[in-house]
């Protein structure tokens, strides 16, 4: 409506409307020279097979102009003459090789030439006083950022996609407010120790930077950075240092083909292990780890780790299930522990609606610390009567996905639907290209109890950008746990949002954590699903058939005596009888067997 007003006071004189956005009229006044100084915002979205050519002095009449949006424009004479009045320009395919010298820059805060014809932004030192913001992706001749030593206030600096990128100029250590620095895909780019002068910067994006090997040591000099994304680089160390960026949020590697950076940083008298590929010093604050084709990986470690959310994306690390014996599938189990461990050391009643924990991983089976679990695409488990008690704390999921199955094409998400207590929860995973696995994967998740006893306004709010939990049916009132159900049935689907798809499901299961479950060390990560949960199923149909003396392999005798001695001392309503006659038989045969 407020188009319609401008249009209305100068029907018949385009150029003495403030705003052109038609084509047809943006077309008219710059061919004919017709602007004024009533102009002050020209969007030209022109037809994609058109090339317009413009007299460069098409804007010098337009004194007022502030807002100037083109694409692949070009201009006569090779100059431009822009009003000292702009504030943002937006010029796709920008056609000169630098800006003029007459360039306006008193008033620019926004400065976007992505896919340029650039060579150089700007030779010298130009004074952008209000300058905050530079986009230069995929301006493919770009050589050199310039001099940034008079423009104080810079906050963002794209030059995404400049494949013929050599350096960035030095200046950058003096901008006190970058926040936002990438560099992705600048794969002729090999030196860049100045970044990691810059304590104001919170994400660095090197992706793609393929000629870049090396960190240097002062990584803790970053002290605001929360992403940091290093995919596809030759980077094949790293220094302890990064474990001190404490507000480090998000970290990718993904698809470091050399041998992977991340290395133990204690030394040990094993030299085999001094070369062990392993990503066990992540810093306190992780939230998500992507680590996509990383080959040679061998070991995760989540000890330390205290943020309430954590996503591990390890997509075809085929090491991490090789060579490690019947641990292969408890890798995630562990990590899992860890996690909890870590909440539970964090600042006290941590509020977790959406702080959630989530792992792709490669694997083919079910990892047995799970109670309950079945070769379909559905689980249920039984529930005693007093399942839900202080010592509750939460439900972990999971689901083995086959990469083969036609329905996979594009990106999907996994999603887990429970249904409890008559409500219907449903929790999404990351959305992924599983056609791109080179095996079968695992989805683990864990869900805290917390995130069950809120309300469908708090749920919703606090569902941001992780995997989220959302109930499909609510009372007005909080929604908290009672333990009059007798199951949890769980349902495992991928989906692109519109259509469901079971068949790339190949197994699922459930387990109901207790505090009790993640108290054991690393070692105690046993194969079978180990004494301190098998309470949890005592009303399930496979119970019996799974209490077998062959299990006494996986049960170590300081578990067992563990267990007895909690069955005596007060926690005998726990368990029922078959569990009780199963820990003694453990006993028995472990006694034989010294």
């Amino acid at each position: 409506m407020g188009w319609e007003i401008v249009r209305e006071k100068h029907p018949d004189v385009r150029g003495k409307w403030s705003r052109l956005w038609l084509f047809k009229d943006v077309h008219h006044v710059l061919t004919d020279n017709t602007g004024t100084d009533k102009v002050k915002g020209i969007m030209l979205n022109k037809p994609k097979e058109r090339v317009i050519r413009l007299n460069g002095k098409s804007f010098s009449s337009m004194s007022n102009l502030m807002l100037l949006k083109l694409s692949n424009v070009d201009v006569s004479e090779g100059q431009i003459y822009l009003p000292n009045n702009l504030r943002f320009l937006k010029w796709h395919g920008f056609p000169l090789k630098t800006l003029p010298s007459n360039f306006p820059t008193r008033n620019l805060f926004e400065l976007n030439l992505c896919g340029s014809q650039l060579n150089y932004l700007w030779k010298g030192m130009k004074d952008f006083p209000k300058l905050k913001t530079v986009k230069l992706s995929n301006s493919h001749n770009l050589i050199e950022t310039p001099d940034f030593t008079m423009v104080p206030n810079l906050e963002m600096l794209d030059v995404k996609g400049c494949t013929k990128l050599r350096k960035v100029h030095k200046s950058v250590e003096v901008l006190k407010s970058l926040s936002v620095l990438n560099l992705e895909g600048c794969k002729n780019l090999q030196s860049f120790q100045v970044f990691f002068v810059m304590k104001s910067l919170k994400i660095l994006n090197l992706r793609g930077c393929s000629k870049l090997d090396k960190f240097p040591e002062n990584l803790e000099e970053l002290e605001l950075l929360e992403e940091l994304d290093v995919g596809g680089t030759a980077i094949s160390q790293v220094p302890s240092s990064i474990a001190r960026l404490t507000n480090l949020q998000k970290l990718s590697f993904q698809k470091c083909n050399s041998q992977p950076w991340w290395s133990s940083y204690l030394l040990r008298t094993n030299t085999r292990c001094l070369a062990l590929p392993s990503l066990t010093e992540l810093p306190s604050n992780i939230l998500c780890v992507w680590a996509d084709g990383c080959h040679s990986l061998e070991d995760v470690s989540l000890r330390g780790c205290t943020s309430p959310e954590i996503a591990l994306y390890l997509f075809n690390c085929p090491k991490l299930i090789q060579n490690r014996g019947h641990q292969e599938i408890n890798l995630a189990v562990m990590l899992l522990k860890h996690y909890i461990q870590g909440v539970m050391m964090a600042v006290e009643k941590q509020q977790l609606w959406w702080n959630l924990f989530e792992i792709y991983i490669p694997g083919n089976e079910i990892p047995e610390w799970f109670s309950c679990r079945s070769d379909e695409d559905s689980v249920k488990i039984g529930l005693p009567s007093n399942w839900l008690n202080d010592e509750f704390m939460g439900i972990a999921m999971c689901g083995v996905f086959t990469p083969d199955h036609k329905d996979l094409d594009g990106r999907k998400y996994v999603i887990c639907c429970m249904d409890i207590m008559g409500n219907r929860y449903l929790y999404s995973g990351g959305r992924h290209r599983f056609t791109t696995f080179e095996s079968n994967h695992l989805w683990l998740n864990y869900v805290p109890r917390e995130a069950f006893e809120t309300t469908r306004s708090q749920t919703l709010e606090s569902a941001r950008l992780l995997p989220r939990l959302e109930p499909w049916e609510y009372d007005s009132t909080n929604s908290v746990l009672v333990s009059t159900s007798t199951c949890i049935h769980a349902y495992f689907e991928v989906t692109d949002g519109k259509r469901l798809s079971t068949k790339a499901v190949k197994s699922s299961g459930i387990r109901l954590v207790y505090k009790g479950d993640i108290e054991c060390s690393e070692d105690d990560i046993l194969l079978s699903t180990d004494a301190s949960i098998l309470y949890q199923h005592n009303n399930c149909s496979t119970f019996a058939g799974q209490i077998s003396v062959t299990h006494v392999w996986y049960y170590k005798p300081h578990m067992i005596e563990y267990e007895i001695r909690r069955l005596e001392y007060g926690s005998k309503s726990r368990y029922n009888d078959d569990y009780r006659r199963f820990l003694y038989k453990l006993r028995r045969s472990w006694d034989q067997m010294r």
